[in-house]
């Protein structure tokens, strides 16, 4: 359905661009799951409101005639990835971490404070007490979470549309801290290695091309994207026979594998798989700089 109306704006004379991560989960803040209409004064404003027992509750009422509606019986598709004041709830489901907090409930006898630290035997919760969960822990602080809810047919679909870039669409991981998105680690390895060598959606060199040259020219880059006289060397070297992902959504701190060498800005930074400690890059500003757009 997206592809489709992408497609259909292009052929309308729009210049509509795509990029993709091959992930069948995406990952953003827990207030996605917070009615749209409570975050009208920003997410910092709903978190203070909700402090109040009387519009938690009627936050948590929209929550539940929401999941009614679609018929949803479980938010056990989402993970959170980051909880900075609850670390024990990062890579534990809604449900599981719903689980946790009824087991600390009944074994303070109706004390229900907001623990991290339970051993809890997994056992039934209902929807209620799952979205009584995404509120506690919203109320926490800024939260990242996980969402299953692709299939790998969608992303497959998607990826075979030449539009589409790769992109991990991720900010810069601490290793091993969380248990964010593998998306961070192995993005373009994945790409390489599960859709072109074993799935042969598409060739290794159109691969490239989409990391590369596509991106370059969607940003209007003049001088980078391609090995060519007078441009930027930004050289990745791989080896196409062992590239591939390690990290996973259970074990996202894993560094891919089959890439030795790396060049930016004509610096090696990478040098037989070992860092050489050079850092030449550089932030990398489009045509609209100077032109109010951008500019500082």
């Amino acid at each position: 359905m997206t592809l489709g109306r992408v497609m259909a704006a292009r052929q309308a004379g729009l210049e509509i661009g795509l990029d993709q991560y091959p992930y069948t989960a995406s990952s953003t803040g827990i207030s996605t799951l917070i009615p749209d209409e409570f975050l009208e004064q920003g997410i910092e404003g709903a978190r203070k409101h909700i402090q109040d027992p009387a519009e938690f509750d009627r936050v948590l009422a929209a929550m539940l005639n929401h999941a009614e509606k679609i018929g949803r019986k479980s938010m056990a598709y989402v993970v959170v990835a980051s909880c900075p004041t609850v670390p024990e709830y990062n890579g534990k489901s809604v449900e599981q971490i719903a689980q946790m907090r009824k087991a600390n409930h009944d074994a303070k006898e109706g004390g229900g404070e907001l623990l991290g630290d339970a051993a809890a035997k997994p056992t039934e919760v209902s929807m209620e007490e799952q979205c009584r969960a995404v509120l506690e822990v919203f109320k926490t602080g800024n939260v990242s979470c996980v969402f299953h809810m692709m299939n790998d047919a969608e992303v497959e679909n998607i990826m075979r549309s030449p539009l589409v870039a790769i992109a991990s669409d991720s900010g810069i991981r601490n290793l091993g801290v969380g248990v964010p998105h593998p998306r961070g680690y192995g993005t373009n390895c994945r790409v390489l290695g599960r859709y072109v060598r074993e799935k042969k959606l598409f060739s290794m060199e159109e691969a490239v091309r989409r990391m590369t040259s596509l991106p370059a020219s969607v940003f209007r880059f003049a001088d980078r994207g391609m090995i060519k006289e007078g441009y930027v060397a930004d050289v990745v070297i791989f080896d196409p026979v062992t590239v591939s992902d390690m990290a996973t959504f259970e074990k996202p701190h894993q560094y891919s594998r089959g890439i030795d060498d790396v060049i930016v800005n004509g610096v090696p930074v990478l040098r037989g798989g070992r860092m050489t400690g050079k850092l030449p890059g550089r932030p990398v500003l489009g045509p609209g700089v100077g032109k109010g757009l951008g500019a500082s």
